[in-house]
């Protein structure tokens, strides 16, 4: 077969597997893929059926499934076998369509347990309270399971406890787990009651006595520590530590001196119990001194307080050995003159050296200009306090220049007395005329030529300072006496510009009441005076002239003493002279001051006897009195009075009777200054009306007449309006008791024009108190038998001093005779009756 032949069976053959291995089925198990066992750890296989089983063609609508079969089930079930747990079975479909195409589908089902333990309820501990953490004891507890043996279930708990337990409540959490990893939990409850008794050591801590030359002081220390001094205690519920009094101790060095140690063992409730002893070091050889402290000298550009720190902790190169003690653990101390200083304090003393004064010192024989220089004593000592000196000396050296970073400057000064020169010239001297420079170690000063006193001397020599000048060639030198390599030259000059200071100034002059005797020379003799002012020049000030010019527009100028002077008119108030004072010296500088001379008066006329405000009742007087004035001159005029009112003539307006009056005084000087006076008078109208007697409640009879007890109102400032607010209790109908006995209420209202008002109430009470009579004095001869001419007689007999009609009734009474009878009459009126008997 040739080549090609064999390519194209192997091409079909490539072709035919990939069409075979297509997919043609969209397959989907939407049933469990997991079933847990039941009680015997087994379960029926049931997925459901082809309902839980879905099929589709890839490539419809021309592809279509025509069946879909159950095909095999894995390890030998079937469908509704009961498969234990821990089984995975497989379980086979297959599928054809209208195309000739075939397809299998499987999908896995795995049998599980997940029924977890039972705990056995008689093995389970009930929940419990103990007094101690340690009595807790582990109980022996079974379970069972659907499918793991109860030997294989694995039985654990977890206990809540804290790691010192005293009281508290608490659990204890069991756990079953079986073989599938199913847990079971079971929670006992436990209270912890705390115990009250204590520790008891057994064995007592012991003293420990360490010779330093056999042991390691400190490690011997720890050790005693840590092993509580040998102490040994026991507690009922465990013990929960041991601590020291004092806490975390550390050995303090000392020799032949014991440590006491309290050792406290204490349980979990904190109850305690203690033990002490004590540690000491004994050493009797004191230490040896194998080479000296040697001197230390450094310059000062290297850092002298560092070095001197190095220096002492090296105990100035000294070497010393101990027979206990390690020579690093020595104990080192040091002196300066005499005294015990730390470090931090020779510090101190060293700065304060560096920034003082350089000193002589001799070293190994040399006489040294040092900077500093500290002689100390090293004591080193070992704890017992065996000790052994050596002393040297630390110096500091100063050979290094100072450097001058820029020069000076030439000033010109404009004072020329000799104080402030002076000053200002020892100033610009001492500052190197402003130069600037520097030293690696020590403070610096300036250094000139000629000397700053040989340059004052030069200064002082010339008696007149108007334009001088001297020329200083400056160096720097430091404490030590170094001198800067460099150098320059500045110059100060003296240049007087400026005439003499008015150290005092010219005063104002103010003459009052011009026009007098003597205003004239009051002027010249201020003039001649300079104002009260005085001049100080360091070139020889004096006083030159003055000149002036008056509020008139008058000029002019003269000299001291001499004048001509201004002049002054004897007549107005407000006049003035402006003086300048000029003052010159011998280099020709002037300078001047200015003051007024001023004229007039200004002050104003004072007044006395003031009129005070005040407020009167508008029935009172209006108050008299008016101020005086008086003034330093004299008044100018009349005093002007004016008088100005609120006041109103209508009697019906409140004004008329509340109102203001001002009166006001003014006093001028014959300079127009004024002074006033105002007093302010309020009338008021305040009070109310008032009746002309007391207002009290009344008790009338019937008879009497109510107008009879009219009360009339006033008021002291106004007419008054009267308003009457009345009420009547009587009765309408006059055959009623109440038509003459009643009460009359009355309240009055009163106010004046300005609204003060006052109110009046009173009660007016009407009585009927007296009884009809009937006018008896004649003997009647009436028919007994007939009432109503008794009746008639009776009435007409009858009278009442209020009511006009009265009623009667008239009762028979039988005597037992047949010819006469006796007969007894009432006549009544309202309440109030009468009888009578004939």
């Amino acid at each position: 077969m040739s080549f090609f032949n064999v390519f194209k069976v192997l091409l079909f053959l490539f072709f035919a597997g990939q069409l075979s291995a297509q997919p043609w089925f969209n397959w989907d198990y939407v049933g469990p893929d997991t079933i847990a066992v039941g009680a015997n750890c087994k379960a029926p296989l049931n997925w459901g059926g082809q309902s839980k089983i879905l099929c589709t063609p890839v490539n419809p609508p021309s592809q279509v499934v025509i069946s879909k079969v159950f095909k095999s089930i894995s390890g030998g079930y079937f469908e509704g076998s009961l498969v234990p747990a821990g089984t995975t079975v497989t379980v086979t479909y297959e599928a054809m369509d209208n195309q000739g195409h075939t397809e299998t589908f499987s999908f896995p089902i795995y049998f599980a347990d997940k029924t977890p333990p039972v705990f056995n309820v008689n093995s389970l501990p009930p929940d419990i309270t103990i007094s101690c953490a340690t009595s807790l004891t582990q109980p022996a507890i079974t379970a069972s399971d659907n499918c793991t043996p109860a030997f294989q279930i694995q039985i654990s708990s977890e206990l809540n406890f804290p790691p010192s337990p005293c009281s508290g409540n608490y659990e204890r959490k069991f756990i079953a787990k079986d073989a599938a990893g199913n847990q079971a939990f079971y929670i006992q409850h436990i209270t912890l009651i705390g115990e009250t008794i204590r520790p008891v050591i057994t064995t007592e801590a012991q003293n420990s006595i360490n010779n330093c030359s056999v042991v390691n002081a400190n490690t011997a220390f720890n050790t005693w520590i840590q092993s509580h001094g040998g102490a040994v205690a026991t507690d009922n519920c465990g013990l929960g530590g041991w601590s020291t009094i004092p806490a975390n101790p550390v050995f303090n060095n000392t020799c032949n001196t014991p440590t006491t140690i309290t050792f406290v063992v204490s349980d979990f409730c904190g109850n305690k119990d203690s033990t002490n002893a004590t540690f000491s070091v004994i050493d009797t050889i004191s230490p040896v001194l194998v080479q000296n402290a040697t001197d230390k000298i450094i310059d000062c550009v290297t850092n002298p307080a560092t070095s001197l720190e190095q220096w002492l902790n090296n105990k100035g190169g000294a070497i010393v050995t101990d027979n206990c003690i390690a020579s690093a653990d020595l104990l080192k101390s040091f002196l300066y003159n005499g005294e015990v200083k730390t470090i931090p304090q020779l510090k101190v003393i060293l700065a304060a050296q560096l920034n003082g004064p350089t000193q002589i010192v001799n070293i190994g024989g040399q006489d040294l200009t040092v900077r500093a220089a500290l002689n100390i004593q090293f004591k080193i000592a070992d704890y017992c306090v065996h000790e052994v000196t050596t002393s040297a000396i630390f110096a500091v050296l100063d050979t290094t220049p100072p450097v001058i970073t820029m020069d000076g400057l030439d000033t010109t000064t404009t004072t020329c007395a000799l104080g402030s020169l002076d000053e200002d010239f020892i100033q610009w001297y001492s500052n190197g005329a402003g130069g600037e420079g520097m030293d690696l170690c020590d403070s610096v000063a300036w250094s000139g030529n000629p000397t700053m006193q040989e340059a004052l001397d030069e200064i002082h020599s010339n008696p007149i300072l108007c334009n001088q000048s001297i020329s200083v060639n400056f160096h720097l030198v430091d404490a030590s006496g170094n001198i800067s390599v460099d150098s320059f030259t500045s110059v100060f000059r003296i240049l007087d510009s400026s005439g003499p200071e008015f150290i005092d100034t010219v005063q104002d002059y103010q003459l009052v009441c011009s026009g007098g005797i003597g205003v004239q020379d009051s002027l010249e003799s201020w003039i001649n005076r300079k104002g009260n002012a005085s001049i100080e020049d360091c070139n020889n000030g004096q006083w030159d002239h003055f000149s002036w010019a008056d509020s008139q527009g008058n000029t002019g100028e003269g000299q001291y003493n001499s004048g001509p002077y201004p002049q002054i008119s004897v007549n107005g108030c407000d006049q003035f002279i402006m003086v300048n004072f000029f003052a010159k010296d011998d280099c020709n500088n002037i300078s001047l001051d200015s003051a007024r001379f001023n004229l007039g008066d200004k002050e104003a006329p004072v007044a006395s006897n003031i009129p005070q405000d005040t407020i009167i009742s508008c029935g009172d007087n209006l108050p008299v009195g008016e101020p005086i004035f008086t003034d330093n001159c004299a008044l100018s005029g009349e005093i002007v009075f004016t008088e100005t009112s609120t006041y109103t003539p209508g009697l019906l307006t409140c004004t008329h009777f509340d109102y203001t009056i001002t009166r006001t005084w003014m006093a001028q000087d014959e300079c127009g200054n004024e002074t006033t006076v105002i007093q302010t008078i309020e009338v008021v109208d305040t009070l109310a009306p008032t009746s002309d007697m007391p207002f009290i409640d009344l008790d009338l009879d019937c008879t009497d007449n109510i107008d009879d007890y009219l009360i009339n109102f006033s008021d002291q400032c106004s007419s008054i309006t009267v308003a009457l607010d009345q009420s009547s209790s009587q009765g309408s109908d006059p055959t009623q008791c109440e038509y003459y006995n009643y009460l009359i209420t009355q309240e009055f209202t009163v106010k004046d024009v300005c609204g003060n008002q006052s109110i009046f109430s009173r009660a007016i009470t009407f009585i009927d108190s007296s009884a009809p009579e009937i006018d008896n004095s004649e003997p009647l001869v009436l028919n007994c038998t007939d009432s109503a001419q008794i009746s008639t007689i009776i009435q007409s007999l009858a009278s009442d001093n209020c009511a006009s009609e009265l009623s009667t009734s008239v009762i028979r009474i039988a005597s037992g005779g047949s010819d006469d009878c006796t007969t007894w009459h009432v006549a009544k009126m309202g309440h109030n009756s009468v009888r009578s008997l004939w």
